[in-house]
């Protein structure tokens, strides 16, 4: 077994680097990455969206998929547009969310511009609501997580470039 491992080991260093990344893709298990956010305004209350397509628990985050070769922080701030109008920070990462297929990112910002506009086909309704005023129906997950933001009990973190493979 030995012998084999630094036969592979050797066969390996010796293919293009765009091919080994191509291998590795293949052999490694694929998930969809979601982006959600917690927007504050700057009387510290949070913007929260009433989903057309979530029943259960309408009021939630602005958010969506990161698209190929968009970094997370991306493809919030383009949600946010697209579903809100508005221009936004990305301040930090709340936490990261993961299941079977999926692995979600909550991050949290600051509205910086813009003009709500909602975008019909998938908004109802959007308020902004204080801690002590949460809607009903909104996950009660979500609650803690808007507590730990509007308490300031996160952590900034920087922002990272995307780091692009090419064949």
């Amino acid at each position: 077994m030995e012998i084999a491992h630094r036969i592979l080991g050797m066969v390996w260093r010796t293919l293009p680097e765009g091919l080994r990344w191509y291998v590795q893709w293949l052999l490694n298990p694929k998930v969809v990455v979601g982006v959600s956010g917690i927007l504050v305004n700057d009387r510290n209350e949070v913007l929260l969206l009433k989903h057309r397509f979530h029943p259960e628990y309408p009021w939630g985050f602005p958010g969506g998929w990161v698209n190929r070769g968009e970094s997370v922080d991306q493809a919030w701030l383009r949600e946010v547009r697209e579903e809100t109008g508005l221009q936004a920070t990305v301040e930090g990462v709340v936490m990261q969310e993961t299941s079977r297929l999926t692995l979600e990112f909550i991050l949290w910002g600051r509205i910086v511009g813009g003009v709500l506009a909602l975008d019909g086909l998938e908004i109802l309704d959007a308020q902004y609501f204080s801690l002590d005023n949460l809607p009903s129906g909104l996950h009660k997950d979500h609650h803690a997580v808007v507590r730990m933001v509007l308490e300031g009990r996160t952590v900034a973190l920087p922002v990272m470039k995307n780091r692009s493979h090419r064949a």
